[in-house]
């Protein structure tokens, strides 16, 4: 059991490492765009267009690729039999293809009326610039098909580590087009960029799935019985996880009225993404298949266990992530963007968006994995209602405490909804019984809450601001959240709340 449990420690722990480099290479290639283009109206339009295909992604695709496949992938292989599971993939593929084909064609022939519903702010040159880079990028849709079809195929035969990699390569793309050839073709070529980027992403992990004896053949056929699965599930999953997508395209279109303010808030919210997809992602990734499995086996106990384990260990290390984020959210912004056209008023405010965005974290990190939970039971009207309740709130939220803050209003009323709409999930799921043991995870919560409110309120009073070079910065900021961990360990312990166990298969 020992040795088990050392091998999930090393998977998970080359999980963090590789989806880290991905989001620092990804945080370079903002920082270069960041030195290049600024808040300016450009950058808008930039942020706009490669918004568009990405949402189109979220809000159409993502769901079936992500939520829908994966779990019956695994009962095809586990119930019938490798073949029919490959030919399984196959045939959601080449279905996959086809509509997100269709989407594309739309962006590529559309794109002026996209633009005017994500971006109704925009003026009139930043409009007909965003709608000439959507059109090359319209084609990301049906990379970013392929590229999670595969992910998903990966994951189920437990190549965690490659699935984290692989925005390695697609970033890697971005940032020598910017150090070599941005100044030649601009935002255009920025655009083929990262549509070269997501194409890469498909490529490369083609041959670990020839490995697995999987090599993409055009077959197609929705009489099946997996394939009516996935029809069924698909648009109650679809919906249910709109809320991260819904509240981001919510931001874009209200910050397009303030001037910079697309620009403010994706810089922020990258930041934002870059700690959810180390932390929320890695985890959820890594919980999903055997969620997906312990289910498929009628393994109850096996199954609750995981549940348990996963919320346990994103509690453990994700509330002191939030407040370390909320000490260094401004010497963040100034050390990764603050260059170029990128000034210290920009830092300023992108600082406290990044302070306001964060606490959404906990909410995020567990609607994503209770959505999981219920995936794997192919129950996906839970999710949908909840999300419901989330895209309900953060409309209004969002309009309301704009009008009242600003940008930074934009981002509470984001935060507040995501908050709220998880802890309605949270507790139906424990009135369900899916955490028994309910009683101590709401002790362990409390306790880690208390731990980090003391050590976050006491370094918030004696801590300066570090105005210093980038260098000196870093190390200061590494220093502190490393003795933060240490202390948050150690009290930890005094209370009696160890360290979370990473052995999720053997009860």
């Amino acid at each position: 059991m020992m040795k088990k449990e050392n091998k999930d420690y090393i998977v998970l722990m080359a999980m963090i490492l590789t989806t880290l480099l991905s989001k620092m290479l990804g945080m370079v290639r903002d920082m270069l765009i960041a030195g290049d283009y600024g808040i300016t109206y450009e950058a808008d339009a930039f942020f706009i267009a490669s918004r568009i295909p990405n949402n189109f992604f979220d809000f159409a695709l993502s769901a079936a690729v992500v939520s829908t496949f994966i779990p019956i992938f695994n009962r095809t292989i586990h119930q019938k039999s490798e073949k029919e599971a490959f030919q399984y993939a196959n045939h959601f593929l080449t279905f996959a293809l086809i509509l997100s084909g269709a989407v594309a064609f739309v962006l590529l022939i559309l794109p002026e009326p996209l633009v005017s519903i994500f971006g109704p702010g925009l003026g009139v040159e930043a409009s007909k610039l965003a709608a000439e880079l959507t059109r090359y990028m319209a084609p990301v849709v049906i990379f970013a098909t392929i590229t999670f079809t595969f992910v998903g195929l990966m994951q189920s035969y437990g190549h965690y580590v490659m699935s984290s990699a692989i925005s390695i390569f697609s970033n890697a793309v971005v940032i020598v087009y910017l150090m070599t050839l941005n100044s030649n073709f601009g935002l255009v070529g920025l655009a083929v960029a990262f549509t070269i980027g997501w194409g890469v992403q498909a490529v490369v992990q083609m041959p670990m799935m020839a490995r697995e004896g999987y090599i993409y053949k055009p077959q197609l056929n929705l009489r099946s019985s997996d394939m009516r699965d996935t029809i069924r599930m698909t648009g109650p999953v679809l919906f249910s996880t709109w809320a991260q997508p819904a509240s981001a395209m919510i931001i874009s279109i209200l910050a397009s009225y303030y001037s910079g303010g697309v620009a403010l808030m994706e810089y922020a919210n990258r930041v934002y993404i870059i700690i959810s997809g180390v932390l929320v992602y890695t985890i959820t990734n890594y919980v999903f298949p055997k969620l997906s499995k312990t289910f498929s086996q009628k393994n109850k106990k096996g199954f609750g266990h995981v549940i348990e384990k996963s919320l346990e260990l994103f509690i453990y290390f994700g509330l002191p992530v939030v407040f370390i984020t909320v000490l260094f959210s401004e010497e963040m912004i100034r050390v990764l963007f603050e260059r170029g056209l990128f000034d210290r008023t920009a830092t300023v405010r992108a600082g406290r968006i990044l302070g306001v965005f964060i606490w959404g974290l906990m909410g995020l990190g567990f609607k994503e994995i209770l959505n999981r939970v219920y995936f794997a039971m192919g129950n996906s009207r839970l999710p949908l209602w909840i999300t419901l309740v989330g895209i309900g709130l953060n409309l209004p939220l969002s309009i309301g405490l704009g009008r009242l803050m600003g940008l930074e209003g934009l981002a509470l009323g984001a935060t507040l909804s995501m908050v709220f709409s998880s802890g309605i999930m949270l507790a139906i799921s424990i009135r369900r019984g899916l955490i028994a043991n309910w009683v101590e995870f709401i002790k362990r919560f409390l306790s880690i809450l208390f731990v980090d409110t003391v050590l976050f309120y006491g370094l918030s009073r004696i801590l300066p601001t570090l105005q210093y070079g980038t260098l000196k910065t870093v190390v200061i900021m590494g220093g502190i959240t490393l003795a933060y961990f240490a202390c948050h360990v150690g009290l930890l312990k005094i209370l009696k709340v160890g360290i979370p166990s990473l052995q999720m298969e053997s009860y």
